[in-house]
This record gives C-alpha cells, structure tokens and sequence, in this order.
C-alpha cells in the first residue's frame, strides 16, 4: 500500500513541490521503518528471506519515485536558455556560451548566434511526459516484480512436501 501511495506524486503538479517531497520522503520513512521492524521481529539468519526481498525492492520503488521527482523537477526548473556565440574578431574565432540575459553585443566583430539548447516549454513539456510514463512504467514493473516473487515463492512453499501422518 505504501508503494502506491508513493505513486501518487505522479499525478501532482510538478510545480506542487512540499507536497511531491513531503509524500516521497514520508513514504521512504516508512518503508525504512516497516523495513527495521520486520527485522528486528525475525530470527537472525544467515540467509536472505522472503521478507527481506520483499521490503527492499517496495523500498527501491518508493525511492525510484522520489529520485523521478528529482528528475523532472530539474527538467522543469530548467530556465535558462544558453547560446553558443560564435565571435570572429581580429581574425580569430571563439566560441563561447552565454546564458541569454547574460549576452551582451560583442563590438569589433561579427555574431552568430545559433541556440544550442531547447526552450524551457520544451523541457517542461519533456518533465510532464516523464510523469505521465512514470504513471505507466511504475505500476507495470511492480506487477512484474509481484507476479515472479509470488510465483517463485509459492512455487517453493507448495514443492515442500507435507508428511503423511498416517504412514
């Protein structure tokens, strides 16, 4: 269940940033908590349990979706537009990048600005559909995930032959 809360950060505003973070983090909290109490109850063992695979991969998917926020928040911040600034002066040919309030004409030469990088519509666009592939991709891969450990699991536990008392 906590996996699925953590996927609701998904269909929040990108700009929605206390909540994105305090849902992602509080999600990680608890699936290390949730974690930590599972072992503590067990028996120590030498050998990894079916608990253990279970709670570790739920926390890498909570994780997986606070470090895709991480992501698309960078792809939407992403303000600046940079030109490459291509300076003929004295004969000589330099190529700098400035970000675009930072440009200022350059005297004694020729200027050919060519932009190097996309729009910010275009990164926020590109952070949007990283959202709308998250909300796809994050619940298949779980149900992969949960489909072959059930099955392998339940495979071992029903291969496990029950003693006949009678016998």
């Amino acid at each position: 269940m906590i996996v699925f809360i953590s996927w609701v950060s998904f269909w929040l505003p990108i700009n929605a940033v206390p909540a994105r973070i305090a849902l992602g983090s509080t999600t990680v909290l608890i699936m290390i908590t949730q974690r930590q109490s599972t072992a503590i109850s067990l028996p120590p063992v030498s050998y990894v349990k079916a608990i253990d695979v279970w709670t570790v991969t739920c926390l890498v998917f909570v994780f997986a979706a606070l470090l895709e926020y991480a992501v698309v928040s960078t792809y939407s911040r992403h303000e600046t537009k940079r030109f490459s600034i291509k300076v003929i002066q004295n004969n000589r040919s330099l190529k700098q990048t400035f970000n675009v309030n930072q440009a200022e004409s350059v005297e004694n030469g020729d200027i050919k600005a060519e932009c190097d990088e996309q729009t910010e519509a275009q990164m926020r666009s590109k952070a949007k559909r990283m959202d709308v592939i998250s909300r796809i991709t994050f619940p298949l891969c779980f149900l992969l995930f949960s489909l072959g450990y059930w099955s392998w699991y339940l495979s071992k536990t029903l291969s496990f032959e029950i003693p006949n008392k009678n016998s």
